[in-house]
């Protein structure tokens, strides 16, 4: 993406502005920095609209939370393979992170561990 983003400085934006008044705007040195500033900022923004965009349905809408009744666990390191029912249907969930931290998340829920 950086690449592109110079690319483009480079091949267009920084010939304009030169052939408008500001010859200093196209040296590509400078065409560089201004790259690179403007791919953290776009890479910041989109972290925080993401993080925005991914907010918890249920902290929005608390209506829909159905009780989990959880049937097993089945723990390959990195995630956590969750079989539940919940609402009247069996559900499969893949919970990122290790079994240690998932444990302690359903313990300070309340719910208890029910391993395969």
């Amino acid at each position: 993406m950086l690449t592109v983003v110079g690319a483009v400085y480079a091949l267009l934006v920084g010939p304009t502005l030169a052939a408008y008044g500001l010859p200093a705007m196209a040296l590509p040195a400078i065409g560089v920095w201004v790259s690179v500033v403007l791919y953290l900022v776009g890479l910041l923004a989109i972290l925080f609209w993401w993080d925005h965009r991914n907010l918890s349905t249920l902290a929005n809408n608390p209506a829909y939370a159905l009780p989990l009744e959880i049937l097993g666990v089945d723990s390959y390191g990195t995630f956590q393979e969750v079989r539940a029912r919940g609402g009247g249907s069996e559900v499969r969930l893949a919970v990122p992170g290790p079994l240690r931290r998932f444990e302690a998340a359903l313990t300070f829920a309340g719910v208890p561990m029910v391993k395969k």
